[in-house]
């Protein structure tokens, strides 16, 4: 039986015709938004202190300065 349901999905991916349609486009929105994203992980990939700074930081207001203290 998973023979039969593999056999299919190999099937699919290499035998059957692709499918007649257009390019997708992206919006200039679209680019935008994806380009902001994609700038903002590799900056905090690269260069993350500010985060942890900020986070920090934000634990220190919730907690008190004793319960941050320990999370460092």
């Amino acid at each position: 039986m998973s023979l039969y349901y593999y056999i299919r999905v190999v099937v699919f991916i290499y035998l059957k015709q692709d499918a007649i349609g257009s390019e997708p486009k992206a919006s200039p929105a679209i680019a935008l938004t994806l380009a902001i994203a994609v700038a903002g992980t590799l900056v905090l990939g690269i260069y993350p202190q500010p985060l942890f700074e900020f986070a920090t930081r934000s634990a220190q207001s919730l907690y008190g300065t004793g319960v941050a203290a320990t999370i460092r």
